[in-house]
């Protein structure tokens, strides 16, 4: 009597491809944080100017000008905070993907064979 194999038909995990996007995502992380020690930066410079300000160290005009230029730059930073954040979130759900296809097909086993 010949018996007849049977294959699960799972796909393999290209390991290399969810390695390249782990380590994508790991960069993106690390550009967020940079933007975000840039973006303190921006806010601590501020805080001095504007300690210098009511000290009498600088004047009206000045302090308009640095407002102007400082809330140019925090919306600049926040844009590629969240242009960055949004990319993330693309590449785990290509990482989703990729798990989501190794899931296991069920076969169910009796005395007339696997079904």
């Amino acid at each position: 009597m010949k018996v007849k194999e049977i294959k699960s038909n799972t796909k393999k995990l290209k390991e290399s491809d969810l390695a390249s996007i782990i380590k994508e995502l790991h960069s993106l992380g690390e550009l967020i944080r940079a933007r975000q020690e840039e973006k303190q930066a921006v806010i601590n410079e501020f805080n001095s100017e504007d300690r210098r300000f009511l000290v009498g160290k600088l004047s009206q005009r000045t302090i308009n000008s640095s407002i102007k230029k400082t809330r140019a730059e925090l919306k600049r930073l926040n844009q590629e905070i969240r242009d960055t954040i949004k990319e993330s979130k693309e590449k785990l759900n290509e990482i989703d993907k990729l798990i989501s296809a190794q899931s296991p097909k069920r076969f169910r086993v009796s005395l007339s064979g696997v079904r």
